[in-house]
C-alpha cells in the first residue's frame, strides 16, 4: 500500500482525539486544524484497534524515545494551497 504522505510534506491535525495510551511516547499531541511538517513515514499500530496502519511522525512532536510511537495517518490530510485551504476551511466551519 502506498503512503498517503511523504517526509517534509506540510499535513493538518483532522482529528485530534487521542487515547491516553498516547502519552507513553509523546508529551504532547496534534490539535486539529494545526500545521506539522511530516519528518518520517512508517507503519504503526493503533492503539485503540491494534490494526497495523500508515503513519506518520512529526518534526514539531518528536517522540519521547526516537524512533518508538507514531500518529496515525488518517488523522491527517495533506496541506492544500493557500486558496484550497481557505476553501476548505470555509467548509468545515459550515461542517462544525
Amino acid at each position: 500500500m502506498k503512503h498517503p504522505f511523504t517526509p517534509g510534506q506540510k499535513v493538518v491535525c483532522i482529528d485530534d482525539r487521542f487515547p491516553a495510551a498516547v502519552y507513553e511516547c509523546y508529551d504532547a499531541v496534534p490539535k486539529q486544524g494545526r500545521i506539522y511538517t511530516v519528518s518520517e513515514c512508517c507503519q504503526g499500530r493503533s492503539y485503540t484497534t491494534g490494526h497495523r496502519g500508515p503513519s506518520i511522525r512529526l518534526t514539531e512532536i518528536p517522540p519521547i524515545i526516537p524512533g518508538f510511537g507514531c500518529f496515525s495517518a488518517y488523522r491527517f490530510r495533506a496541506l492544500l494551497t493557500t486558496q484550497q485551504e481557505k476553501q476548505e476551511r470555509t467548509k468545515e466551519a459550515l461542517h462544525a
